[in-house]
């Protein structure tokens, strides 16, 4: 362990490149994914491409540590936070809606004001991840706050979609504010030394807390940063539940095999071999400008999707809040993650900032399967190596939820290979989900979620490699020179993953999602979340920060 170097702020610990460069890739994704930044757009290209070289180079070149100063911790604290506030005043100057001006105006006005009032204050921080990750926070809602969450809502019910954006406003508007307030208490940690007990020989025996802290105690978040942590999580939660509300028949196939696959299973049919019900084609998808054609068996997902939307439909409600549970039971992860680290602070600000990704309703409203397949890697790392069985179980779940989960299969394999037996119980349980529905009937089951995924044409509306070169460059690449560039990074990534009780392997997974998604004939935002999730708690486990 790197020892700690005392300042008059405080005491600065180690800080990895790796974390910095995830932390930095946040940023650069989420709001790539936006509308106003990115989102399918060269721009929004460049910047996913910049975040995942980013993290996948830090992944891959040796380790380094930096002893931040408490000037350049406090610059990072402020600099995100100013260009949040520039950004807010550019878009009142130009922006042609008078409306939006009204709303535009204060906010700007308020963060200015806060941060003013911060640094004339004196408010400082010796630490450096402290001062990105609550510029983050500021930067993603304050400069999302305005920016429609939902595609397609209900435009035949005016009050309730009245309604419905007003609630999406005022929580995107709460978000902002509670992000600006953490720096009004930016040192709300208090440092928890570990229980220890004097051994037989006079020395000091091994923590007795089950938690991984350093030789000087664990960061704990006070009790200003846990009300600001609740806040973030009621107005993150109403985000996803408001998506549901407002928007209760996406035009998107997702959606029609999430909410009647268990209903079919649940009459005894087989959902691999059943046609469904298409949301193209219709009157509905020509008012939105969808000309998809429609297809009764679309390519869809393995067999797990099927198996967890029964609660919600057993309970007669849309399978889509399984997903805004997830989206919750993600978070708290977060904050576990932190925790078994011995940096709650970290936990609890990488979990608000989870909370807080503008693209949150986004998700909810398409049906991507994403937040389930957070919360089972959420629960995977952080309950191995200590509860095995427990990890093997969320392991398994996320091989049976996804096809790519393939992708991430070699870091896993590598980052457990002291734990041999969360793999196997995941491989177990992965085949107890996949066999009974492929033995059912082996040429639907593989149509579906096999050839139909592997005989899709190479999209350009994407965030891929494939999309960028083509739409900035006019090249069009060989897809078996991607896959072979994804294979190659793959194997260098897994061969590179510590085991996962020295630093976690989140990072790792991360990097391993991201190089798939840029090397995949499409990309789409889904895929992205995910990667920012792992991104999120590879921060929390980065092993010398805590």
């Amino acid at each position: 362990m790197r020892p700690l170097r005392e300042t008059r702020l405080g005491a600065l610990m180690p800080i990895s490149t790796r974390s910095v460069a995830a932390t930095l890739a946040v940023p650069l994704i989420a709001l790539a994914l936006s509308a106003n930044f990115g989102f399918y757009t060269v721009s929004g290209m460049l910047a996913v491409l910049v975040g995942a070289v980013l993290v996948v180079a830090a992944c891959l070149l040796p380790a380094r540590y930096l002893y931040a100063s408490p000037k350049l911790a406090t610059a990072a604290l402020y600099l995100l936070p100013l260009l949040t506030v520039a950004y807010l005043i550019w878009l009142t100057i130009h922006e042609g809606n008078p409306l939006k001006v009204q709303i535009e105006a204060p906010l700007a006005a308020v963060g200015a004001v806060v941060v003013l009032l911060a640094y004339l204050s004196k408010v400082r921080t010796p630490y450096m991840l402290h001062g990105l990750l609550i510029g983050v926070g500021v930067l993603l809602t304050g400069a999302t706050v305005l920016v429609p969450q939902l595609l397609f809502g209900v435009p035949e019910d005016p009050a309730l979609s009245l309604r419905v954006q007003l609630g999406l406003l005022g929580s995107m508007v709460v978000m902002y504010l509670a992000w600006l307030s953490f720096l009004a208490q930016v040192g709300g940690v208090r440092r928890e030394l570990p229980d220890r007990s004097v051994s037989r020989t006079g020395g000091e025996a091994a923590p007795t807390s089950g938690h991984r802290t350093s030789a000087s105690g664990a960061l704990v978040p006070r009790r200003g940063w846990w009300l600001r942590w609740v806040i973030l999580l009621i107005a993150g939660t109403t985000v996803r539940a408001l998506a549901i509300v407002g928007s209760p028949a996406p035009i998107i196939d997702v959606n029609s095999w999430l909410q009647n696959a268990p209903r079919f299973l649940l009459q005894g049919q087989n959902p691999y071999a059943t046609d469904y019900p298409s949301p193209y084609g219709t009157e509905r998808a020509a008012r939105f400008h969808i000309n998809d054609a429609p297809n009764p068996r679309p390519p869809t997902y393995p067999p797990l999707t099927v198996l967890t939307g029964l609660p919600a439909i057993l309970l007669g409600l849309d399978a889509r809040w399984m997903n805004v549970l997830a989206e919750v039971a993600a978070a708290v992860l977060l904050l576990l993650a932190g925790f078994r680290r011995g940096r709650g602070d970290l936990g609890l600000l990488a979990s608000a900032l989870y909370l807080s990704l503008p693209k949150s309703a986004f998700m909810i409203e398409q049906a991507w399967f994403e937040p389930q397949l957070a919360a089972l890697l959420g629960l995977a790392l952080v309950a191995a190596p200590r509860r095995r069985w427990l990890a093997g179980v969320a392991l398994g779940g996320v091989l049976a939820g996804k096809q790519y989960a393939l992708a991430l299969l070699p870091s896993l394999v590598m980052g457990l290979r002291r734990t041999p037996r969360v793999l196997w119980i995941g491989f177990a349980v992965a085949a107890v989900v996949i066999v009974p529905f492929f033995g059912w009937s082996p040429p639907d089951f593989l149509q579906i979620v096999v050839a139909g995924h592997l005989n899709r044409p190479v999209v350009y509306h994407a965030l891929t490699l494939a999309a960028l070169l083509k739409n900035a460059l006019g090249l069009t690449v060989p897809s078996v020179a991607l896959w072979a560039l994804a294979a190659v990074a793959l194997g260098m990534l897994a061969w590179k993953t510590p085991p996962h009780e020295k630093r976690g392997t989140g990072l790792w997974l991360a990097s391993a999602l991201l190089v798939l998604c840029l090397c995949h004939t499409q990309g789409f935002p889904n895929y992205y979340y995910l990667a920012l999730y792992l991104l999120l708690i590879g921060v929390t486990q980065d092993g010398e920060e805590g």
